[in-house]
């Protein structure tokens, strides 16, 4: 199993209604989906964060960090 998560939710994120965890079967759809939240972060959040994704064994971890 491969996992999705989401460190550090901010207020963009919860009001969005995205889920924080996810868990997937295939490691390149897991991966798809961790780009695609990523994309969508960067594109339609507040611009107070930074984003990034990191890999770490079978989990893809969305980091939301201050900017």
């Amino acid at each position: 199993m491969y996992r999705v998560t989401v460190q550090n939710p901010c207020r963009c994120f919860l009001k969005d209604g995205l889920p924080e965890e996810q868990t997937f079967s295939d490691k390149e759809a897991a991966k798809a989906e961790a780009e695609a939240l990523l994309a969508h972060m960067k594109k339609n959040f507040c611009k107070k964060h930074a984003f990034s994704m990191v890999p770490f064994g079978s989990e893809f971890k969305l980091v939301i960090s201050e900017s």
